[in-house]
């Protein structure tokens, strides 16, 4: 089966080698005979090692197949990460508003706590100690209508009711929850969450075994089941797959998920929450609004970039659609947007040119070395 790569390399500096006869550099000759070895025989590679010039223009060091389209996998997310500073502004952050609807009396708030998810990956347990902390202002020690969780911004971010739990196939959504993920850990020989959620139901067929060393990777599904996630792991696991993130699982309900890490945060602070964890769109106008700190963009895109992450990529995709259209949009509206920005910012005309994701999960994206050189260029 072929395989095709794509390898870009822009030279920021004046290369030590000459740029005059690329095909006879020694550069030519060291990646030739690399690329000769039998590793490479099914493989097409896409190479273009040029100098970086604002008019896209700059002398060629190296080119094999610049003009042919790659899948670009995770380099997606350096358009994506462009893309997302030129529409939202270096300054941007992403705020989930947080709110009761209802009337306080003593102790007890009789009504309901709302969450608005609006894109934010990193909401996690730091907002909630900042929700905590305020109904603790207000000496509030019971909710008795519930918590209602709105992921309504976005849309088409569902996932089925089973199916592969690694996280890299976490989903999108309004409200997440630090990235929709949970890693499980070891405890007296048997796996559970890490962060003790009662979210997560976990079945293992295998042993595990206290060895930093040797990873199983094992296999990983999920099933919904009420209002919980049933995560089956098949086969051995090891400390070291716990060190190396292959015990990592996704969510498959983030607003679900986040509303039952707000009840079990709020009693642990001695606030009792009685009444159904729903979801629910949220009123339009709101008065008792409690201020949880947002998340800035060059945060996301710094962790978007590090660590590749899909979930963030996803979100910051969707996000920019809601805030275009002024209302909910699919990652889909984003991704068709992006495509006819980078189009016209960088002036590719070739019709073979095709994003389907911004993350690069999707084996249909296709960029050629020559076409994300003049990227690079603009944004350079």
């Amino acid at each position: 089966m072929s395989v095709s790569v794509l390898a870009l390399l822009i030279i920021l500096l004046q290369p030590v080698i000459g740029l005059a006869s690329p095909e006879s550099s020694p550069l030519a000759t060291v990646i030739q005979d690399r690329l000769s070895s039998s590793a490479y025989r099914d493989i097409k590679v896409g190479v273009l090692i040029k100098k970086l010039d604002p008019s896209g223009e700059g002398p060629i060091a190296y080119a094999l197949n610049p003009n042919d389209g790659f899948i670009p996998a995770s380099t997606t997310k350096v358009l994506l990460s462009a893309f997302a500073l030129s529409k939202l502004g270096s300054d941007f952050q992403i705020q989930t508003p947080v709110f009761l609807k209802g009337r306080q009396r003593g102790a007890v708030f009789h009504g309901r706590l709302y969450l608005v998810g609006r894109g934010d990956a990193y909401f996690g347990r730091e907002q909630l100690s900042q929700i905590s902390s305020h109904l603790q202002a207000r000496g509030i020690k019971e909710i008795r209508g519930g918590i209602a969780y709105d992921s309504t911004y976005f849309k088409g971010t569902s996932m089925g009711n089973s199916g592969n739990a690694r996280h890299y196939y976490a989903p999108s959504a309004a409200l997440s929850y630090e990235f929709n993920w949970i890693n499980l850990r070891p405890q007296n020989k048997e796996l559970v969450p890490e962060n003790n959620t009662s979210y997560a139901k976990i079945i293992h067929q295998g042993r595990y075994i206290n060895d930093p060393k040797t990873a199983h990777r094992p296999q990983l599904w999920f099933r919904k089941d009420a209002n919980v996630d049933v995560y089956h792991i098949k086969g051995d696991a090891s400390r070291a797959d716990y060190l190396n993130d292959y015990l990592r699982v996704l969510v498959s309900r983030p607003g679900l998920y986040c509303a039952q890490q707000l009840r079990q945060q709020l009693k642990a602070n001695g606030i009792q929450v009685t009444g159904p964890i729903r979801a629910e769109a949220a009123p339009r106008l709101f008065r008792q609004y409690l201020p949880v700190s947002g998340t800035p963009l060059q945060k996301m895109l710094v962790e978007l970039n590090h660590n590749s992450n899909n979930v963030l990529a996803k979100n910051l995709t969707s996000v920019i659609a809601s805030k275009s259209i002024l209302g909910p949009a699919s990652p889909q509206v984003g991704v068709k947007m992006a495509q006819k920005y980078w189009r016209r910012k960088a002036g590719i005309k070739d019709p073979n040119f095709k994003l389907d994701d911004l993350v690069g999960l999707s084996v249909s994206n296709q960029v050629s070395p020559a076409q994300f050189s003049k990227i690079l260029s603009y944004i350079y």
